[in-house]
Protein backbone atom coordinates (compact mmCIF):
# COMPACT_ATOMS: atom_id res chain seq x y z
CA UNK A 1 0.00 0.00 0.00
CA UNK A 2 1.46 3.53 -0.87
CA UNK A 3 0.14 6.77 0.91
CA UNK A 4 0.67 10.23 1.08
CA UNK A 5 -0.10 11.20 4.77
CA UNK A 6 0.99 14.72 4.65
CA UNK A 7 2.72 14.46 7.65
CA UNK A 8 2.56 11.80 10.58
CA UNK A 9 3.67 13.46 13.37
CA UNK A 10 0.24 14.32 15.05
CA UNK A 11 -1.20 11.88 17.08
CA UNK A 12 -4.48 11.72 15.83
CA UNK A 13 -3.65 11.81 12.05
CA UNK A 14 -1.07 8.85 13.05
CA UNK A 15 -3.73 6.82 14.85
CA UNK A 16 -6.67 7.33 12.56
CA UNK A 17 -3.62 6.22 9.27
CA UNK A 18 -2.61 3.24 11.45
CA UNK A 19 -6.22 2.42 11.99
CA UNK A 20 -7.05 2.51 8.36
CA UNK A 21 -3.98 0.28 7.35
CA UNK A 22 -4.00 -2.58 9.48
CA UNK A 23 -7.30 -3.22 9.01
CA UNK A 24 -5.96 -3.55 5.21
CA UNK A 25 -3.66 -6.33 6.75
CA UNK A 26 -0.75 -4.80 3.68
CA UNK A 27 2.83 -6.59 4.04
CA UNK A 28 3.98 -2.98 3.10
CA UNK A 29 3.37 0.36 3.85
CA UNK A 30 5.02 3.42 1.47
CA UNK A 31 4.62 6.73 2.94
CA UNK A 32 5.20 9.95 0.95
CA UNK A 33 5.13 13.29 2.87
CA UNK A 34 5.38 12.06 6.30
CA UNK A 35 7.14 15.65 7.15
CA UNK A 36 9.17 13.68 10.02
CA UNK A 37 12.46 15.54 11.30
CA UNK A 38 15.75 14.06 11.55
CA UNK A 39 15.45 15.11 15.39
CA UNK A 40 12.01 12.64 15.93
CA UNK A 41 13.15 9.68 14.50
CA UNK A 42 14.24 8.18 17.72
CA UNK A 43 10.71 8.75 19.07
CA UNK A 44 8.92 6.64 16.04
CA UNK A 45 8.11 4.02 18.63
CA UNK A 46 4.33 3.40 17.52
CA UNK A 47 5.12 1.64 14.96
CA UNK A 48 6.24 -2.19 16.72
CA UNK A 49 7.43 -3.53 13.45
CA UNK A 50 10.85 -3.51 10.80
CA UNK A 51 10.78 0.31 9.37
CA UNK A 52 12.99 2.53 7.49
CA UNK A 53 12.55 6.32 7.18
CA UNK A 54 14.23 8.93 5.28
CA UNK A 55 13.79 12.48 6.72
CA UNK A 56 15.22 16.23 6.83
CA UNK A 57 15.54 19.00 9.09
CA UNK A 58 12.78 20.49 7.63
CA UNK A 59 9.14 19.38 7.96
CA UNK A 60 8.63 19.21 4.80
CA UNK A 61 9.37 16.04 2.40
CA UNK A 62 9.78 12.22 4.06
CA UNK A 63 9.55 8.92 2.86
CA UNK A 64 9.49 5.69 4.91
CA UNK A 65 8.92 2.21 4.63
CA UNK A 66 6.94 0.41 7.13
CA UNK A 67 7.04 -3.69 6.81
CA UNK A 68 4.04 -5.55 8.19
CA UNK A 69 5.76 -8.91 7.50
CA UNK A 70 8.24 -10.56 9.91
CA UNK A 71 9.18 -13.02 7.33
CA UNK A 72 11.42 -10.74 5.24
CA UNK A 73 15.07 -9.72 5.15
CA UNK A 74 15.64 -6.37 5.01
CA UNK A 75 18.37 -4.69 3.50
CA UNK A 76 18.40 -1.01 3.28
CA UNK A 77 20.42 -0.21 0.21
CA UNK A 78 19.96 3.73 -0.49
CA UNK A 79 17.94 6.31 2.38
CA UNK A 80 18.44 9.86 1.04
CA UNK A 81 19.46 12.91 3.26
CA UNK A 82 16.96 15.14 1.58
CA UNK A 83 13.55 12.97 2.62
CA UNK A 84 12.95 11.98 -1.12
CA UNK A 85 14.28 8.48 -1.19
CA UNK A 86 14.19 5.10 0.24
CA UNK A 87 15.78 1.96 -1.89
CA UNK A 88 15.37 -1.05 0.38
CA UNK A 89 15.76 -4.99 -0.85
CA UNK A 90 13.53 -7.38 0.44
CA UNK A 91 14.64 -11.19 0.30
CA UNK A 92 12.16 -13.88 1.03
CA UNK A 93 12.16 -17.64 0.84
CA UNK A 94 11.91 -17.74 -3.04
CA UNK A 95 12.60 -14.49 -4.41
CA UNK A 96 13.45 -10.76 -3.55
CA UNK A 97 12.50 -7.42 -4.92
CA UNK A 98 14.02 -4.08 -4.92
CA UNK A 99 11.47 -1.46 -3.06
CA UNK A 100 11.95 2.61 -4.24
CA UNK A 101 9.63 5.25 -2.08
Amino acid sequence: TSSNVRGINDPERRECFLTEQLSKSSDLLLLQETKIKNENLNKLNWWKKPSIWSATDSSSKGVALLINNTNLNINPVHISDDGRVCITSLEWDTGSILIVN
